[in-house]
């Protein structure tokens, strides 16, 4: 029985080529370890499945990770020497057909067996670093049956290879990653992240419970209003108008543009709401802001901002929600309910990039990196199912009364409470989300509490703002 060996992949590569099975050999190794130099001898025992792979690269492909930056390098070096790519396809996808000793879902490298039988489209530096990692991997490239194959097979031979129906994918380059608009320096010393959990929901997902890094006693928002204060710009105006900003840096005109920011807000709780789901989306999911709620004012849809988060390859719509209440019950209850009118609005990002009111938010790189995300050409990048990004701030009620307690124990219990409120918010969205049948998507959940969490919300967007409900 034939079987896919790494031999099979230098005779294809070699055959494919104008390089002697030396250089071919040298090339596929210098992927893996750039110091490996490749003997004469050792090739013509690698192609011809007489020997197993050298121990400097059985060893070294396991520190290496098959990502964007390893499949942009076999496009650079590799990819430009094959002078007939699609017979070097149709061989090696023979081979793979040929070795019945691997079920159909068998991983060749981020694919599968089935995968590659069926396939019809090939991105060829892609193909070449699933193999690649599958064979060197497997590490027993000695096979007699495979070397009896392989040593009648010519160069003309393996060029013959049938190519009907098959067909190269334009490469494409990973979309531009985006830059986070918040300024999080002082991010950590605002908030404390006292728990994390997760929901039982197939998808990526996460829920955090934070309190503020206060005095135990007495709330004390001064560091969170600075945040705040520092980031109105930030969330305000669009990417386009925050890049003009910069280049014209003058304290008159970034304090006016601050001033006509605020003035754009309102010292209702919603309003802390949005902000907070900005900065624990950028902060905690590392997804940056494409436009604000603010930005989004001309649109139908009810969402708290949009965010763009990468998940290996991929890309994935965050849309926020926020919601302050002075019960954390009611206010999950009511999250909930807006994300299933979010989702019953069938918002789908591809409409954005030809709409004019989003478009002179960016840039025109950012538009067609944009364009690539939204509306991707190659389904290596295809968006993941949306996300949403759930702010949820609440009055905590403690059990006891935390002034008749030391510093340490008034601590302990006020973490305890926290815990609790993770684990009965965890056990409420799990049931919401089943009973509503939303369990597709994806969720990141960030608790906060508050004392009196809807007055107080008010009190610190008047800090904030520098006004009150009757300015």
């Amino acid at each position: 029985m034939v079987k896919l060996k790494f031999g099979s992949l230098l005779s294809g590569f070699w055959a494919c080529s104008n390089m002697t099975q030396c250089a071919a050999c040298d090339h596929l190794f210098k992927l893996v370890n750039s110091n490996y130099d490749v003997q004469e001898g050792v090739a013509t025992k690698m192609k011809n499945c007489l020997a197993s792979l050298p121990r400097d690269i059985a060893q070294k492909i396991y520190y290496i990770e098959e990502d964007d930056e390893f499949v942009e390098n076999i496009q650079n070096d590799i990819v430009p020497l094959i002078t007939k790519p699609l017979p070097f396809i149709a061989f090696i996808i023979d081979c793979l057909r040929k070795d019945s000793s691997l079920n159909d879902d068998k991983s060749i490298g981020m694919k599968s067996k089935r995968y590659y039988l069926k396939c019809k489209s090939f991105d060829l530096a892609k193909t070449i670093a699933d193999f690649l990692f599958f064979t060197i991997i497997q590490n027993d490239n000695r096979d007699s049956e495979t070397h009896e194959y392989i040593k009648r097979l010519s160069k003309s031979k393996i060029n013959s290879f049938n190519t009907k129906g098959l067909s190269l994918i334009k490469a494409s380059s990973p979309p531009k990653n985006f830059d986070l608009t918040s300024s999080n320096d002082n991010f950590d010393s605002v908030f404390e992240e006292v728990c994390v959990g997760n929901l039982n929901i197939p998808n990526p997902n996460n829920i955090h419970g934070f309190k503020l890094k206060n005095n135990l006693y007495e709330a004390d928002y001064t560091q969170l209003i600075e945040l705040l204060q520092n980031n109105i710009c930030n969330y305000v105006y669009s990417r386009a108008e925050i890049d003009q900003l910069k280049k014209h840096i003058d304290f008159a005109d970034v304090q006016r543009k601050t001033l006509l920011a605020a003035s754009k807000l309102n010292i209702q709780s919603s309003t802390l709401g949005d902000l907070l789901t900005y900065l624990f989306i950028e902060n905690e999911e590392k997804a940056p802001k494409l436009m604000s709620k603010i930005e989004f004012n001309n649109y139908k849809n009810d969402f708290d901002g949009i965010y763009l988060k990468k998940i290996n390859d991929s890309y994935q719509i965050i849309l926020g929600a926020s919601k302050i209440h002075s019960s954390i019950h009611d206010g999950i209850l009511d999250a909930v309910e807006r994300i299933r009118t979010l989702i019953s609005q069938s918002f789908h990002p591809s409409v954005l990039v030809s709409d004019f009111n989003f478009n002179r938010r960016f840039s025109v790189d950012d538009i067609k990196a944009l364009k690539q995300i939204f509306i991707p050409m190659h389904p290596q990048y295809e968006l993941e199912v949306k996300g949403f990004g759930i702010f949820i701030g609440y009055s905590m009620n403690l059990s006891c009364d935390i002034n008749s307690l030391s510093s340490k124990e008034a601590r302990i219990a006020i973490n305890s409470q926290i815990h609790e409120d993770l684990k009965s918010t965890i056990f409420q969205l799990n049931k919401a989300i089943e009973d509503r049948k939303i369990q597709q998507y994806s969720y990141y959940v960030y608790l906060l509490p508050f004392n009196d969490a809807v007055n107080t919300s008010k009190k610190i967007m008047e800090k904030v703002l520098g006004k009150n409900e009757n300015n």
